[in-house]
């Protein structure tokens, strides 16, 4: 089975399977110098996405984290096909109405087939805030685990979506995993309930607890409210992927 990895800037990517299977997530695609607010603070696109809109023309299915306007936004929406299956965390509903849906909460499994392709699709807790006040106030967020089973062949993939390093992320990842892909940024790590999302050690944490075969962080400096450095990550040994670009992941 062929698994193929195209990261579009921020937490945008696409995973492609065999040539035949596309599985997106989080479609933010507003162009460099665009501006976004959040509840305590605003942030700009500082690197423009990088993809042409026929990538985005037959995803099977599209996978939504949460609804923050830099996992997606108005042309990002315009992206996902009426065809397409969306799998969603629940504040994302009011967006996608008219669309194919599928809300999940954590630990709910949705399955599909695709041709001789079956598709698992686990949500997993993300911690978006470094405790339950500042993560009620920023909203629940979904990662998500897919496994894709072919004629005994299987790949394994998780999203962390936006978290920090908690105990229940690991207690939640039960298998091997061939692919991670995470969310950097280290957001508001000076702040109250800071960092909101993942600083280098943290991926360090996660990586000792869940061991995956291979990890591409993403969300790094897009925005400027994201303040890991590339450089910390290379020095920490990890593989940094250039956008716009189809990577086969060994």
């Amino acid at each position: 089975m062929k698994l193929e990895f195209n990261n579009i800037g921020g937490a945008t990517c696409v995973l492609r399977i065999d040539s035949i299977i596309k599985i997106a997530i989080d479609p933010a695609l507003s162009p460099k110098g665009s501006k976004i607010i959040f509840k305590s603070f605003s942030s700009e696109r500082i690197k423009e996405p990088v993809y042409k809109e026929e990538i985005f023309s037959d995803i099977n299915i599209w996978l939504l984290t949460h609804n923050h306007a830099d996992h997606i936004d108005e042309l990002g929406l315009k992206m996902i096909d009426e065809k397409a299956l969306v799998v969603m965390n629940k504040d994302c509903i009011e967006l996608l109405k008219g669309k194919k849906a599928k809300v999940l909460e954590w630990g709910e499994i949705h399955c599909a087939n695709i041709g001789e392709y079956e598709i698992k699709i686990v949500a997993i807790p993300a911690y978006h805030g470094n405790n339950f006040i500042m993560r009620n106030i920023v909203g629940k967020v979904n990662g998500y685990f897919i496994e894709i089973n072919n004629k005994g062949e299987k790949k394994t993939i998780y999203f962390t979506s936006d978290t920090v390093y908690h105990k229940d992320v690991i207690k939640n990842i039960n298998q091997e995993i061939d692919l991670m892909i995470a969310n950097m940024g280290e957001v508001s790590s000076e702040k109250f309930g800071g960092p909101l999302t993942m600083s280098v050690s943290m991926l360090e944490k996660i990586e000792e607890g869940i061991k995956p075969k291979l990890i591409y962080p993403i969300h790094i400096n897009d925005y400027s409210h994201y303040d890991t450095r590339e450089k910390d990550l290379l020095n920490a040994g990890y593989t940094l992927i250039e956008s716009g670009k189809w990577i086969v992941v060994v």
